[in-house]
């Protein structure tokens, strides 16, 4: 089997329109794309499976049919836990002419879910040989799709929010409120393969792809434009830290950190000794102000607060930076900090 990457979130970032609009006499507002892509290795195959039978009689096509169908539940049944669920995706029974002699036929299509990977080849080769002569289609899929739609919602929120941020500071304005989020779409892509006829002489060798999840928002912000609108330079892509912005995390209200993967799975909880750095690296060290590659790769970090908000943590491969994101109170946080040693905690063992 190809070995899929074991996390990886990709966010196709500032490649699309952002604009900030200030007519005279109206307030100005900054219009923000986020967009995120995630890859996810699957966990689980779908595979439509059938039997079809053709007789003079519609009775015997029918015996025929169910004594094959039978054989192959039973061959089912034999793979205990590594099949989930079953269906009936069709059953049909119809007439056709054949050298002016009246055959019928009848197709029996089953849904089967195939818990384990490494036993998609096993369980076709052996519903074939019990019988079933039609594979359909077969696909690759996650068990965790709400948790991954639902994350990638979340990435292209964050980066849309940034992007925000950023077009008002580089113009010496303050986003002053929020007047409309669209969600514009989004796509589920399962890795698909497709059979026409089903064999029973060679072992049945299947290669999976990642599955691929999209999502993408549109946010409009109201902004309170500077009366000069000065344009950066170098200098000024360092920015204050945290602490000096009056955003610091409160040490005292984290309760707890872990790192998770992808699908929210917990990797590993911190110790309260490690979550006290991290916590202070990033409230004193300085942030970045700049655009910044929005390729992210790791693992993500979850500060839970008191109030049970919680504050994530995701670096974008530099190995020095931080994107922190979450609400602080009544404060949406998300900023980008230099804290070199946790974004390698984040990177650790997944490179």
């Amino acid at each position: 089997m190809k070995k899929s990457k074991s996390i990886l979130f990709l966010i196709l970032a500032f490649m699309l329109l952002a604009t900030t609009t200030m007519a005279a006499g109206t307030p100005a507002t900054i219009t923000v794309y986020g967009d995120a892509l995630l890859e996810v290795a699957p966990d689980q195959a779908q595979v439509s499976v059938g039997v079809e039978t053709q007789g003079t009689d519609v009775q015997s096509a029918t015996a025929e049919n169910a004594r094959l169908m039978e054989a192959v539940m039973n061959a089912l049944g034999e793979f205990g836990s590594a099949i989930g669920a079953v269906s009936t995706g069709s059953y049909q029974v119809y007439s056709l002419e054949m050298e002016g002699v009246t055959q019928y036929r009848v197709s029996n299509l089953l849904n089967v879910t195939i818990k384990e990977l490494d036993q998609v080849g096993p369980v076709i080769d052996r519903l074939t040989a019990a019988g079933a002569n039609r594979i359909h289609s077969l696909r690759f899929e996650t068990s965790n799709q709400e948790a991954v739609k639902a994350e990638a919602l979340r990435l292209a929120v964050a980066q849309a929010r940034e992007k925000a941020r950023i077009l008002a500071a580089a113009l010496d304005g303050e986003i002053t409120g929020l007047v409309s989020v669209e969600e514009e779409g989004g796509t589920y892509t399962p890795y698909q393969t497709a059979f026409l006829t089903a064999t029973r002489d060679a072992l049945t060798k299947i290669y999976p792809e990642d599955v691929q999840v999209s999502a993408r928002v549109k946010l409009v912000y109201q902004m309170e434009p500077a009366t000069s609108q000065a344009v950066p330079g170098e200098a000024e892509l360092e920015g204050p830290s945290l602490q000096a912005q009056g955003l610091a995390i409160p040490e005292e209200a984290v309760v707890a950190m872990a790192l998770v993967d992808i699908a929210g799975n917990e990797v590993r909880s911190l110790a309260p000794e490690e979550i006290v750095k991290i916590v202070d690296s990033l409230n004193t060290n300085p942030t970045y102000t700049g655009m910044y590659p929005m390729i992210l790769v790791g693992h993500q970090g979850i500060l839970t607060l008191q109030n049970g908000e919680e504050i994530h943590l995701s670096s974008f491969g530099s190995e020095e930076y931080v994107v922190v994101s979450g609400k602080l109170g009544e404060t949406f946080l998300s900023q980008v900090v230099r804290a070199e040693e946790v974004a390698r905690l984040l990177l650790a063992d997944v490179r």
